[in-house]
């Protein structure tokens, strides 16, 4: 499939749960959320899509993401076609410390915290587009969704069944994958 795809950022939890296919190919049991993880890494291939990686990300892939793993060659390939676009440097995400520290507190501020790099990416380089697992840090900034910005990101889990539908689609807008949706 080729074309034009979206930038989207990829969280470094989505290439650490992604499923070796090849486990599936030598009979070895695979979890059902792990392949789908895979699936979705190949539909945002297949369907031309650009990751955008800030420094920070980009670490936090070197040490969480294993070397040979599916999300490692994943990232590899990606590279190896130009599909990745490498931030010279993290971008501010003052406006995002501003937005948790006045609306956030204690635990729930923490969270959101270790997460504001991949928020100010998304909504200032990648097309308000997110992929990440990290359920418990998507419902905090749905709590933050009062804010425009937020509002907008697509704040995407690929272990949901019709997360590869939607890459392959081209990440189309879906204001019920959006944090105001899924504030209300």
């Amino acid at each position: 499939m080729r074309g034009k795809g979206r930038r989207l950022v990829v969280d470094a939890d989505v290439g650490r749960a992604a499923a070796d296919q090849g486990r599936a190919e030598r009979g070895q049991p695979i979890d059902e959320r792990a392949l789908r993880i895979a699936l979705c890494l190949k539909a945002f291939y297949d369907a031309g899509h650009i990751a955008v990686f800030s420094p920070k990300l980009i670490a936090e892939w070197d040490r969480h993401v294993p070397r040979g793993s599916s999300g490692r060659r994943w990232l590899v390939r990606m590279l190896e076609r130009r599909r990745v676009d490498r931030l010279r440097e993290d971008l501010d995400a003052e406006w995002v410390e501003e937005l948790i520290g006045e609306n956030l507190t204690g635990g729930d501020a923490e969270v959101a915290r270790e997460d504001k790099h991949l928020v100010s990416c998304a909504v200032e380089a990648a097309e308000y587009r997110l992929l990440s697992c990290d359920d418990k840090a998507r419902e905090k900034y749905a709590r933050l969704a009062n804010d425009e910005d937020l509002a907008r990101l697509h704040w995407v889990n690929p272990s949901w069944p019709t997360c590869k539908d939607w890459l392959l689609e081209r990440a189309p807008d879906r204001p019920k994958w959006t944090l105001l949706e899924i504030a209300t």
